[in-house]
């Protein structure tokens, strides 16, 4: 930022700060006397330099002709005053001798208020409250407000009410790849015969096409009609072979090998479902805040404030519980006791699936945000509510008239409905921490 020179029209003070708008001097507090120097005619500058600084000229003439002529009327005070010391002597020293007394009364109040005001007895003095603050500062400071839980809903009050957030969520049912069909099956087992050079025989060609049937066709059709859990303990089903061969090694040397891209895109769709379970259950209490979300607008039309606030009390319950997904989340859903039926290395990787990692939680914080705001507008119509503001409301402007700001702020700090209340607390903070800074304690440290 650049740096100013700025001079004082009400103190005389010369200044370096920032260029902004409306400055303040450091000494005197005044923004409408602070110019800049620039801005100055050049024979204003001159003046306010002579004057200011005391140099050679004018300056020293006139400090020369000025100490001569106090000289002079001190001198004249000084005879006046000793006339009039030995005329009173003579005075009273006549009238003692005839028995006569004259008392001249004090008048100690006026001397006092004189003396501790510094002004002119007879004339208010100006306290330096009002020296240092502008009349709307002052107006701030003495404005007393109060509200009554019968009031009608202000504007800026119904634009909260009315207002509504958006609720989205990241649900999403979706396979990793297309699912085999019958066709593809047959093809997949011709395609790894003619790569191995390893004719399967019928009849295990037939078992195979027997469990893909009766398993993993069910599986796509409990998928598609939204059975998750369903569908995957299907498809978990579906990789239980016959023994080729009634030898284990023979098995899983030539048929698991044959068979690994049927394994592997079917171990896919199990994991995905895995994964989609733990999220439906985050995405299930997202719902259940999206849904009592929306119903809170038919009871905030009836202005049963009270209702209002309990159902925004229980809805942020359930948000605080979607800050940890994977509280909500729990465990995945484990698999029927038929896992035990599947080659020991693949059910090794199936119980891997099982560890899945909670979704992210959506978005959330604009609907938290809004039914907070919703939250004080009702509770502001609340009798017990708002006798508790406004009595620290009241404490405030107790602790002002004794100019105790510091209570006074932290009692205003605690005010925070209904919004116009809130609104006046902040502005009398604002001036608050202004007559703090000016205190003499707070300019030294």
């Amino acid at each position: 930022m650049k740096i100013i020179k700025y001079i004082c029209g009400h103190c005389d003070n010369r200044f370096e700060a920032e260029e902004k708008e409306g400055i303040e001097c450091p000494r005197c507090f005044w923004s409408s006397s602070v110019i800049r120097e620039e801005d100055l005619p050049k024979s204003d500058t001159t003046a306010i330099k002579t004057k200011l600084q005391g140099k050679d000229g004018a300056k020293r003439f006139e400090f020369q002709a000025s100490h001569w002529v106090g000289i002079f009327f001190a001198l004249i005070s000084l005879a006046v005053l000793v006339c009039t010391v030995l005329f009173m002597s003579h005075f009273r020293g006549t009238f003692a001798k005839k028995g006569l007394q004259f008392s001249f009364p004090k008048d100690d109040s006026v001397a006092s208020d004189a003396h501790k005001d510094g002004g002119i007895p007879g004339q208010p003095a100006l306290s330096p409250q009002a020296l240092l603050l502008t009349a709307e500062e002052q107006a701030i400071l003495d404005r007393r407000l109060s509200f009554s839980p019968e009031r009608p809903v202000s504007e800026e009050e119904k634009k909260i009410l009315e207002n509504r957030a958006s609720v989205t969520t990241g649900m999403s049912e979706s396979l990793p790849s297309q699912v085999f069909t019958p066709e593809k099956f047959k093809q997949m087992l011709a395609d790894q015969e003619r790569i191995y050079r390893v004719p399967l025989e019928r009849s295990y060609r037939n078992k195979l096409q027997e469990v893909f049937n009766k398993k993993y066709l069910q599986a796509k059709a409990a998928f598609e009609a939204g059975n998750l859990r369903q569908a995957r303990d299907l498809w978990v089903e579906a990789l239980i072979f016959p023994i080729y061969g009634n030898d284990i090694k023979k098995h899983r040397g030539v048929a698991l090998t044959m068979l690994k891209p049927f394994i592997s895109d079917t171990l896919s769709k199990i994991g995905a479902i895995n994964h989609s379970l733990v999220e439906e259950r985050v995405r299930t209490k997202e719902q259940e805040v999206s849904v009592k979300y929306q119903e809170l607008f038919p009871v905030i039309a009836k202005k049963d404030w009270k209702e209002v606030a309990s159902r925004i009390q229980g809805m942020n319950h359930t948000l605080d519980e979607l800050e940890n997904p994977k509280l909500v989340a729990g465990e995945t859903p484990p698999y029927t006791q038929t896992i035990n039926q599947v080659d020991q290395d693949i059910r090794t990787t199936l119980f891997g699936l099982l560890e899945v990692i909670p979704p992210p939680t959506a978005s959330l914080s604009a609907l938290r945000v809004d039914i907070q705001n919703k939250l004080r507008v009702a509770e502001s119509f609340l009798t017990i509510r708002l006798d508790e503001v406004q009595k620290k409301y009241s404490d405030a402007m107790d602790a002002i008239s004794r100019k105790d700001w510091t209570s006074a702020k932290a009692s205003l700090k605690e005010v925070d409905l209904p919004l116009s209340l809130e609104q006046d607390a902040q502005e009398k903070i604002r001036v608050l921490k202004k007559l703090e800074a000016s205190e003499p304690q707070n300019q030294n440290t």
